[in-house]
């Protein structure tokens, strides 16, 4: 073969050339190492350094409580503890190194004995995951502040300091353990400690993780703030639903195999706010160290479980909005009971306004109208009354109650003097209105006879009870007079 440039030429010999060339071949061929490189072990940036995730040994300390002896007792705190024992299996934590407490052994002596006993054992190679699930609680300090505890199955609200684990006992425990990387997950909404957002990286590359897994590190992710309820969904809490959920490879957002303590909790903060309507915040917090707690997702998952994961995602996804929707129709179902009832209500009011309306009329009409003397017999002004006459008829326009009050001339029968009864014993009423005055001797002739009924209206001496009025009025018949004259 011959090359020209310019005035210059030179030439090989043939076998030369052949071995020139398959020299050339495999130094383009890809180097072992890289071609059989696990798809699971290539991240964003490149390659995942063997070192990421790579611990010595592995550990965890499950806690679990329902059955508390003074606080009021719950439903899945201990389903919760067990589901993530054994999700902690598959991420690479043995059963041996996996620490369960639950119920009645999750004393506040026993806890203590686990996270600085056994946790003792550990080496500055490993990792520790602490999980607890139970009631948490935050009390305000005497100079201020606040200070957040977990409550032991023993534990007591009025005494936390003597009988719950506060933060900084947290804090000074993860201090005692040996281990590189600690990460604590309270199911539990509570606060009393600073919150520290990490900075996320630019770029998560191979140099980054391998930088972050070599730092130590103490993180925390809680369930919520203080005073949040602690929402529950499907037999766990909606927060260790989620946390279950996102460590079968659903938090690994940047599907590099990885799921740091920071990108886990980024994770959880937008499903369970989502979730929760917004009720329920879980809180992340960096409270020692420079690196990140690692999770590596199982390679199986990879090839095999992610797409199921995803579709499992998004069967909970319709599952939920299912229940959204089921929640709101029924929410709609109650308001339009509410506005029936308060159309009803209103009606009702409204009746009730006419009702007293009548009725305040009727009052008025019984104010105005007080009984009146339509007919005395013999007639007011009546002359030639015959002297035999046998008796005297009052008669009114209404109803009327059975007293009387009546006086009479001196010259009425028994020669009753001025201002004296001129009725008797024998006196009643014929019907409701009709007032009789019997004369069993009749009258002188030629003899003028007077009468006044109720006399005493105004007066001192007036009673009601004893005085001519309409059927259930609290007001007398005003006085009125009558006068006739008897014939020779």
């Amino acid at each position: 073969m011959t090359l020209r440039n310019n005035q210059s030429s030179f030439s090989f010999p043939k076998r030369k050339w052949l071995l020139l060339s398959a020299v050339i071949l495999l130094l383009n061929l890809p180097l072992p190492s890289e071609a059989a490189q696990p798809a699971a072990e290539r991240g964003v940036g490149g390659i995942v350094p063997a070192s990421v995730g790579s611990y010595r040994n592995s550990w965890a300390v499950v806690i679990g409580i329902n059955r508390y002896i003074k606080a009021p007792r719950l439903n899945y705190a201990v389903p919760d503890a067990q589901s993530v024992a054994a999700a902690l299996k598959e991420l690479g934590f043995p059963s041996d190194k996996i620490v369960i407490v639950l119920d009645r052994d999750a004393t506040k002596q026993r806890i203590e004995q686990v996270l600085y006993g056994t946790l003792r054992q550990t080496s500055s190679e490993d990792r520790v995951f602490v999980f607890f699930a139970g009631h948490g609680v935050t009390a305000t300090l005497p100079r201020g502040g606040e200070q957040g505890y977990l409550l032991p199955v023993d534990g007591d609200p009025d005494d936390l300091p003597l009988t719950a684990i506060s933060m900084g006992d947290l804090q000074r425990i993860a201090q005692a353990i040996p281990a590189k990387h600690i990460l604590f997950a309270v199911d539990a909404c509570y606060s009393g400690f600073a919150i520290s957002r990490d900075v996320p990286p630019t770029k998560v590359d191979a140099m980054y993780l391998e930088v972050v897994t070599k730092e130590p590190a103490v993180q925390i992710i809680t369930a919520g703030r203080k005073g949040e309820p602690v929402l529950e969904e499907e037999g766990h809490g909606l927060f260790t639903r989620r946390l279950l959920n996102g460590l079968t490879g659903l938090a690994d957002t940047d599907q590099n195999g990885v799921i740091t303590a920071q990108e886990l909790a980024t994770w959880l903060e937008s499903r369970v706010i989502r979730d929760s309507q917004s009720r329920q915040h879980p809180q992340y917090s960096r409270l020692d160290g420079e690196g990140q707690f690692v999770f590596v997702v199982p390679r199986k998952e990879e090839v095999v479980a992610t797409p199921n994961a995803k579709e499992k995602e998004l069967n909970e996804e319709l599952k939920r909005l299912a229940l959204e929707a089921e929640r709101l129709k029924r929410e709609r179902a109650v308001v339009e009971e509410q506005r029936k009832v308060q159309a009803e209500r209103e009606a009702l009011l409204v009746e009730k306004g006419k009702l007293e309306e009548q009725r305040q009329k009727a009052e008025s009409a019984k104010i105005e109208t007080l009984p009146k003397v339509v007919r005395v017999i013999p007639e007011n002004g009546a002359v030639h009354v015959t002297p035999s006459l046998k008796e005297i008829l009052i008669v009114f326009d209404q109803s009327m109650a059975t007293g009387w009050n009546i006086n009479c001339s001196p010259n009425f029968f028994l020669s009753a003097p001025e201002g004296k009864r001129c009725t008797n014993d024998r006196h009643f009423w014929r019907d409701d209105r009709t007032f009789v005055i019997p004369l069993p001797s009749g009258l002188k002739p030629d003899q003028g006879y007077s009468l006044i009924i109720n006399p005493w209206v105004g007066l001192e001496r007036f009673k009601l009870e004893n005085s001519f009025r309409g059927l259930g009025q609290s007001r007398p018949v005003p006085p009125q007079r009558a006068f006739f004259t008897t014939s020779p």
